[in-house]
């Protein structure tokens, strides 16, 4: 009797839910609040002593962001090179050792290309360390930083994203 309850109350159950939108269980988180998210992506490699000086520093400002500018920032740190001279293609492992060494919480990547997704972001220039703050999809620069230069401040990389973030 039992299993022609359940059959019957089951077949009931599809018939009522038909054209209806079915039930998530696990719906997507909903945006986060305060507006919309920035990437900020920062160049360095192994040999760059201003990297070495620079990064850290960097990180240890944006440590200092509200929990919700810090909730709408992803950070990365591309390498695009290795060695010296910095001709060797970058690998994760690379990427992963260099930001041991910096102590730093950026996520870490190979630039792919090797030099190509600094080029597309920051155009005529070719130093690290190099920083820039991009849109939500990745697609627009809205702000670049370059080496060897009055841009490539940290407390000023810092006070753009902060002030991108409002």
């Amino acid at each position: 009797m039992t299993r022609r309850v359940s059959m019957v109350l089951a077949v009931a159950l599809v018939v009522l839910s038909c054209g209806k939108e079915p039930v998530r269980t696990n719906p997507t988180p909903p945006p986060v609040e305060g507006g919309s998210k920035l990437k900020l992506i920062v160049f360095g490699n192994e040999t760059c002593d201003d990297c070495k000086r620079d990064l850290p520093d960097i990180d240890a400002q944006l440590a200092n962001l509200s929990e919700n500018q810090r909730k709408r920032l992803e950070v990365t740190l591309l390498v695009p090179c290795a060695g010296n001279p910095c001709n060797i293609k970058p690998t994760q492992e690379i990427a992963d050792r260099y930001k041991s060494q910096l102590k730093v919480a950026f996520l870490a990547a190979p630039d792919p290309w090797r030099w190509t997704t600094f080029r597309k972001l920051i155009p005529g220039k070719t130093q690290v360390p190099a920083a820039a703050i991009l849109d939500e999809k990745g697609e627009t620069v809205l702000q670049a930083f370059t080496a060897g230069s009055t841009t490539f401040v940290p407390s000023e990389i810092v006070a753009a994203v902060q002030e991108k973030l409002k």
